[in-house]
């Protein structure tokens, strides 16, 4: 039984301090790192000119923004989209200029809210030849968690009850409570088809079955 890594790594010393995690991960490619960069170079200084024409912009910028320039055309599109975010970490890391430090807070929230799925307790293990994905409703979820699967990652969506507090103009306080939205992008496991899965909910959460893709007579083995 193998147990991944399931992004856990999101809480940063500094904004550019940790790379992407991911769902799964295999054995490096050394020609890979050269390779992504010819490919993907102009995409990932077509994401820093987004992103600075929103910086330079007279509105604030908050992790929305972010999820303009990183939607869901950026993660069905061309290549990894996580790999590209690791590149583009690195190179808005490598920016000079008043911007950078703004830009770091926003990212690493943007991050936080997108890509840390600590909440969901995600699991994946190797099962009877099966990828198996388990993730668990967070305590006051309004509702079952809602999956959308490509090529490349897995987006769930879900809500939870959260409280805010407010002052009467005597001063005495009060709380309402609120459904929030939570939308959480993890890359898709390796080895396995995007097309060839099934999807099972419970009372704890919901369990992705994943089909891994084959060679020939043998299925690929997860790294």
């Amino acid at each position: 039984m193998l147990t991944a890594r399931l992004l856990t790594a999101f809480i940063f010393s500094a904004a550019f301090s940790a790379p992407i995690a991911r769902a799964q991960q295999s054995a490096p490619d050394p020609n890979a790192g050269e390779e992504l960069s010819r490919q993907t170079l102009s995409d990932i200084e077509a994401l820093i000119a987004q992103v600075q024409r929103k910086l330079n912009s007279s509105k604030s910028m908050t992790p929305k923004d972010l999820d303009a320039v990183f939607n869901d055309k950026f993660f069905s599109g061309a290549g990894d989209p996580f790999a590209k975010l690791e590149q583009f970490q690195q190179k808005i890391g490598e920016q000079e200029g008043p911007g950078k430090e703004k830009f770091g807070d926003l990212y690493q929230k943007w991050v936080s809210e997108r890509l840390d799925a600590r909440d969901l307790e995600p699991e994946t293990r190797e099962e009877g030849g099966q990828v198996v994905m388990d993730f668990k409703a967070p305590e006051g979820s309004k509702s079952s968690l809602d999956l959308n699967i490509n090529k490349s990652r897995i987006k769930v969506n879900y809500a939870v009850k959260d409280f805010r507090e407010h002052k009467r103009a005597d001063g005495s306080a009060y709380t309402t409570s609120f459904f929030k939205r939570n939308a959480k992008i993890i890359s898709l496991p390796k080895g396995v088809d995007p097309a060839g899965y099934k999807v099972e909910k419970n009372s704890r959460g919901v369990r992705i079955i994943f089909q891994k893709t084959r060679t020939g007579n043998k299925a690929e083995a997860s790294k």
